[in-house]
């Protein structure tokens, strides 16, 4: 889908209101895209730099001792250490891009005054496809987890309003 036919689309969810918080969630949700790619080849050239240090530390080490002492030893912790902080740090999915566009949906049906409602097929569930960028994508596990997230944090504030 091109970002036009999305914000037509999700226009016609919405009963042809909110272009521009359209346009604004289809923007957050491209960024967000844009940033798992961008993380995504990081993360690979990161991990092929390791694995080329490592095959070189593999023959310094075959090496006579007087050869290794001349060529001296090249920064290989460094590189290793670099590609294991980052695969610890970048542990998230594209679900996390399904993700954002579920929370977006949701919140553009709360600004317009319509229910965030989980059942297949609805609304939301229409919606969030939209902005994802593909209308037969299945969000539904997406639009669950924000739903109950959304539960408990109403039930922990009335708690915290009662007490």
């Amino acid at each position: 889908m091109t970002r036009e036919q999305q914000i037509r689309a999700a226009m016609k969810e919405l009963d042809g209101s909110g272009r521009a918080e359209i346009e604004q969630a289809l923007t957050l949700i491209a960024e967000e895209r844009t940033s798992y790619e961008r993380a995504e080849k990081t993360k690979s050239a990161l991990n092929k730099i390791a694995s080329a240090m490592h095959r070189a530390q593999q023959a310094l080490e075959r090496l006579p001792p007087p050869t290794r002492e001349e060529i001296g030893n090249p920064p290989f912790e460094h590189y290793k250490a670099a590609a294991i902080q980052r695969k610890a740090s970048e542990k998230r999915s594209r679900d996390h891009t399904k993700l954002i566009a579920a929370r977006e949906a949701q919140c553009l049906l709360l600004k317009f005054g319509y229910p965030d409602n989980t059942t297949r097929l609805d609304r939301w569930y229409r919606l969030a496809a939209v902005l994802y960028g593909d209308r037969k994508a299945n969000l539904s596990w997406q639009c669950r987890k924000l739903k109950k997230e959304r539960k408990r944090a109403r039930s922990s504030k009335l708690s915290f309003l009662t007490i």
